[in-house]
């Protein structure tokens, strides 16, 4: 259930059974890169954003976010509980492209499922992780 491999979009549909369904919870089969040619771009920058798994996951109370731009921008990076509501505000400024990893300490929150919200210029990736004390 791939958006669209004959013209190279290996993304996932949003109804596909591989999304969260990987060892970590992140997405099976799906690739964050689009394929180049040999005169493209290098091969391996993202094309816009690919919020990687957190690690580790499940998690008791430090967990970390991985993630790659693809150039400078402003990024933001919060933690939501199953209701919605943001639990933490992890980063919130501008970062270089490359790949960046971040943590969280969730010491003091209640055992169970939260959402990485990260938003970077006018995309968006969400992945869930699981805190267990």
């Amino acid at each position: 259930m791939l958006v669209d491999p004959e013209n190279g979009n290996f993304n996932l549909m949003p109804n596909s059974p591989a999304i969260g369904s990987g060892r970590y919870g992140e997405d099976r089969g799906a690739l964050p890169y689009q394929p180049t040619g040999v005169d493209d771009d290098p091969v391996g920058l993202p094309v816009d954003l690919a919020l990687l798994t957190a690690y580790p996951n499940p998690f008791n109370s430090r967990v970390v976010i991985a993630f790659e731009l693809a150039g400078q921008a402003r990024v933001d990076i919060d933690i939501y509980n199953v209701l919605g509501q943001r639990e933490a505000d992890i980063f919130d400024g501008v970062m270089e492209g490359g790949k960046h990893s971040i943590g969280w300490n969730a010491e003091g929150k209640d055992s169970g499922v939260y959402f990485v919200r990260m938003r970077y210029g006018a995309e968006s990736m969400t992945r869930k992780i699981v805190l267990v004390k």
